[in-house]
């Protein structure tokens, strides 16, 4: 089958068609995503990220404009696109484990990986339920119990008065105990 007859299957979601192409092309669209990615991942996720990229390119078909790209060039591009944008998020998953080791884990003691795993768990659940705050209680609720930053300094980095920065931390400390608990 050429790319246009491809195109034109997928177009009209013809399964058995896209399903050659997945089979034609798996391996270039494989090998996109191991260069992009290098060696910061895992088969699994590897994997994942050519499921999102197949899933994407079948209900985005419609976005193609053979005036711009040929077919190849298209898919491969969303391909390289979504193994970038999984690199940017394996890095930044990295640091926060990162950031996590040099500010909790003291010098004097070692930590089992057990307990490694279970106290970057209960950090991450507390970044994600940090994230699910509304502006401008995230930002600082981010700065006050991630970066570790002082009330004063939130209040003149965020130019917003100190009584509201309290009010704020306040607030936050309340919503993240009720939701630790409901969590529970």
């Amino acid at each position: 089958m050429t790319d246009q007859e491809f195109f034109q299957g997928i177009l009209e979601k013809d399964e058995k068609v896209f399903q050659e192409f997945y089979f034609k092309y798996y391996k270039l669209c494989y090998k996109v995503i191991e260069d992009t990615l290098k060696d910061q991942y895992t088969v699994e996720e590897a994997k994942d990220c050519l499921s999102e990229s197949m899933i994407y390119i079948w209900f985005n078909i419609r976005k193609y404009d053979p005036k711009k790209y040929n077919f190849r060039n298209w898919f491969t591009l969303i391909v390289y696109s979504r193994a970038y944008n999984k690199k940017k998020q394996l890095d930044n998953e990295n640091r926060k484990i990162e950031k996590f080791r040099r500010k909790n884990l003291h010098k004097n003691k070692s930590y089992s990986p057990e307990e490694l795993l279970i106290m970057f768990e209960n950090n991450s659940m507390i970044y994600e339920m940090i994230e699910n705050l509304n502006d401008p209680m995230k930002e600082i609720a981010k700065r006050r119990f991630i970066d570790g930053e002082k009330p004063s300094t939130i209040s003149k980095n965020l130019k917003i008065p100190i009584k509201s920065v309290h009010n704020y931390i306040f607030r936050a400390k309340k919503i993240l105990k009720e939701r630790r608990n409901n969590h529970e």
